[in-house]
């Protein structure tokens, strides 16, 4: 050992170390005097401890401190707190499907009217379409509200999904717009 290992000198007086630690300690102790006078130090300190009465609590002291503590309520995640999160990311994602959906032309009242519904109904299909991720993202949610953090690979292959399905329906919507046509070519159409 080229230093002293102080604090492996203290384990290996409290009889903590492993047979292989006890073997260096002892190694070391044989040629190093500061350590073997650590080590007499903390063999007399222990042995003095040892030597110290018990000290009886009376029986009341563990409920006197318990009744001390302030009181921790558990954080309950309400259902209806979760259900406003579930409309709020509604309403936004059907709002940003709004403003980027290819059917939106000009400053058409009807054609925006529609762009929303349609909005709307894409979030609805993407729901529907995304069910098996909706339990990993509401429990990955509440870990998070509860500040136990998931584990580095759960929150990166949820992250990885969630992506995923979001650059999935990105594409079969573009599909789609350019398939149908705009929401105001079809009604030029019907006329």
């Amino acid at each position: 050992m080229s230093e002293c290992p102080k604090d492996l000198i203290a384990r290996f007086v409290d009889g903590e170390t492993s047979l292989l630690e006890g073997e260096e300690v002892k190694a070391h102790l044989a040629g190093c005097p500061s350590c073997r006078a650590l080590e007499k130090e903390l063999s007399a300190f222990a042995m003095a401890m040892e030597s110290l009465p018990e000290i009886s609590l009376p029986d009341s002291f563990t409920s006197r401190v318990l009744s001390a503590l302030p009181s921790v309520s558990p954080r309950v995640i309400r259902i209806r707190s979760l259900a406003f999160l579930w409309t709020t990311c509604l309403a936004v994602l059907s709002g940003l499907t709004w403003v980027i959906n290819p059917y939106v032309i000009g400053d058409s009242v009807t054609g925006a009217i529609l762009a929303f519904w349609s909005g709307v109904r894409g979030m609805v299909w993407l729901l529907l379409k995304a069910m098996p991720l909706i339990d990993s993202v509401v429990t990955a949610l509440i870990k998070v509200a509860r500040h136990t953090l998931p584990h580095p690979s759960e929150f990166l292959t949820l992250l990885c999904a969630m992506v995923g399905l979001f650059v999935w329906t990105w594409q079969i919507e573009t599909r789609r717009g350019r398939t149908k046509g705009t929401v105001a070519a079809q009604m030029e159409g019907s006329r």
